[in-house]
């Protein structure tokens, strides 16, 4: 999946969850931010790693 189409499915899930547009800008900017620090491996390592150790 591309970048913008992770931002487009946030900003959809993120509104019908009852979001603030505000808080939509700030975790799609937070994203972006991410994307330039991590390769596609390392962040889903990193996503496994927080929802699956306890």
């Amino acid at each position: 999946m591309e970048i913008n189409h992770a931002l487009a499915y946030t900003t959809v899930a993120m509104h019908h969850l009852g979001y603030s547009n505000r808080e939509i800008e700030k975790v799609t900017n937070k994203i972006l931010e991410e994307d330039q620090s991590y390769s596609l491996e390392e962040v889903e390592g990193m996503a496994d790693k927080i929802l699956y150790d306890k």
